[in-house]
């Protein structure tokens, strides 16, 4: 894929033309998209269709996290994690039918963000990690289930810092965190 100047590609993610696309921005929106009503007929070196094309999305805002769902299934959940460190756990299907101009999938307060969502079940845990290195690991089971547009809880106290990133993790699993210059450092989690 060829890029457009200044631009570059932020995420990746394999799907089938039949998955749900979920798309989370920063403001704690949620849009869906059908994979298939993604142009996909170009070549390897297009470049692309800009979002705004595809979705009514606000000229301030922008997309944070993807997520591709076959089926919206009552077991599962999402999980949504912000820049300040909060945490929310709703369940999945609570946004089987989202509207064109898309959900709020959390309330966020001011100058706070989405960083992450991530499709869970309570047999997870899941582990969060901040811009200066701190992290926590924790149950999924522990979080209590919230309403589609409430706020979260904390997470992980920050002061001076900011949450980067939000992963699950299974049994002997290993973090491998890569600082911005590029020195990397593989902890077991597990």
């Amino acid at each position: 894929m060829m890029t457009r100047e200044g631009g570059s590609v932020s995420h990746i993610l394999a799907a089938d033309t039949h998955d749900n696309l979920l798309l989370f921005t920063v403001r704690g929106r949620v849009y869906c998209l059908k994979c298939y009503e993604i142009p996909g007929d170009s070549s390897r070196t297009a470049r692309g269709i800009a979002l705004v094309n595809l979705l009514p999305l606000d000229l301030k805002d922008k997309v944070t996290a993807l997520l591709a769902v076959a089926d919206f299934p009552s077991n599962e959940f999402l999980l949504m994690a912000t820049k300040a460190g909060g945490i929310k756990k709703t369940s999945l299907s609570k946004f089987a039918s989202i509207r064109r101009s898309g959900l709020i999938a959390m309330g966020l307060k001011n100058n706070d963000e989405l960083v992450a969502a991530r499709v869970v079940t309570d047999l997870d845990d899941v582990i969060l990690v901040s811009q200066n290195g701190r992290a926590i690991k924790f149950k999924v089971k522990n979080l209590r289930t919230a309403s589609r547009s409430s706020g979260g809880v904390r997470g992980i106290r920050l002061t001076d810092d900011c949450l980067v990133g939000m992963g699950t993790i299974f049994p002997d699993a290993y973090l491998l965190t890569v600082a911005e210059r590029g020195f990397g450092k593989l902890t077991s989690v597990g």
